[in-house]
Order: C-alpha cells, then sequence, then structure tokens
C-alpha cells in the first residue's frame, strides 16, 4: 500500500541523456496542456483514491504527509549534516562539500565544511515564506506571516494581490490565502506575479 506520492514534470536538463534526445527529435516534450491534463487526471484518481493534494505536487494518505518536506514548504530552520548536505537557519543557507573525502578530511582538521553560502535578508525570507506556503493545500496563514515579519502580507505584496485574486487564482479567507484549483496549474505564474522582485 503506497502511503505518499511525488509528483512531477520532468525538466530536461542540459547534459542529460533526455536533453541530447529531444535536441536529436528521438523524443518530444509533452506541451503545457497536456502536461495540466496529466496533473489534473492524477489528481482526481488520487482523492478518489482517498489521497489528499497537501502540497501541489504531493499526494499521501491521511496521517502520511512527509514531515521533512513540510519543513521547508513552512520555510522552518533545518540543519543537513554530511557531504553535500544543506542547511537553512540565522538568516544564513549554506552546503556542505560534496565530495565525501574532502568533507571528512576538512572535519579532522577541524575546518567547517561549507561549500557555499547565501544570506537571506527579510524580503527575501517574507518572498519565500509565501511562496512555500501557498504551495500548500493549507495556503498561507495571514496572521502567522504578520507575526513573523512585523508586516502585513497585503502591505508587503501591494497591488499585486489584486491582480492575482482578480484573475482567480487564489482564494481568500478572513486569516489564509491559498491557490485555487486554476492557481495551482499556473503556481510559478502566480508567484512571479504576486512576489516583489
Amino acid at each position: 500500500h503506497i502511503e505518499h506520492l511525488s509528483l512531477y514534470s520532468l525538466i530536461i536538463e542540459e547534459g542529460t541523456p533526455f536533453y541530447t534526445w529531444t535536441h536529436e527529435g528521438r523524443i518530444t516534450p509533452g506541451d503545457e496542456d497536456l502536461c495540466a491534463d496529466m496533473y489534473e487526471y492524477a489528481d482526481e484518481r488520487l482523492q478518489e483514491a482517498g489521497y489528499k493534494n497537501y502540497e501541489i505536487s504531493n499526494w499521501s494518505l491521511p496521517g502520511f504527509q512527509s514531515r521533512h518536506n513540510l519543513t521547508y514548504w513552512h520555510n522552518l530552520p533545518y540543519l543537513g549534516m554530511g557531504a553535500g548536505a544543506y542547511s537553512s537557519f540565522g538568516g544564513r543557507r549554506f552546503s556542505d562539500v560534496r565530495d565525501p573525502v574532502e568533507y571528512i578530511r576538512l572535519l579532522k582538521t577541524h575546518q567547517w565544511p561549507e561549500a557555499e553560502s547565501e544570506t537571506i535578508d527579510k524580503a527575501q525570507a517574507m518572498s519565500e515564506t509565501a511562496f512555500l506556503a501557498l504551495r500548500t493545500a493549507q495556503g498561507l496563514h495571514l496572521p502567522t506571516f504578520e507575526q513573523r515579519f512585523a508586516i502585513p502580507f497585503t502591505q508587503f505584496v501591494g497591488d499585486r494581490l489584486r491582480f492575482v485574486e482578480e484573475a482567480g487564482l487564489l482564494e481568500r479567507e478572513p486569516d489564509r490565502l491559498r491557490l485555487s484549483k486554476r492557481g495551482r496549474l499556473l503556481g510559478n505564474e502566480v508567484f512571479l506575479r504576486l512576489l516583489p522582485d
């Protein structure tokens, strides 16, 4: 019995066999309309089978949501340990070196094995918190956003919110915003139009 499913459309990356095959004409990627139809079909069948779509790309039986992934979608701090691990806390996001031998060598010489790091400013943290929350079925809880960042979400996004709502891409409750069914299909477009640069 499968308790959890993640469904993502295939993104063809340069340097992969799929990229080569696409450019040779051996395969043809699905168009956006076909992908949307497949998504809606999968969602209907999974819901009929008792799965809940708790995040744009994830379905689970009750009680089997991925707690690991929910940490990311709620934009909470996390600490990854080991070669290639990623972490995010204290206003920073960073990764460890990927090579296990180099990772161990650095630890043995009392050096931090950090490969890359990025400082997350308040505006970036607000944008990331909003778009990650909007990916979930619960959506963005407006009082929690305001409590965390000391600014109402409506003030943060300004007039852009009205445009996205009028396009039918968001549903509003008194204390919450969530993507509409159509908004889930156009999630990235919603995030680009809604959130500041």
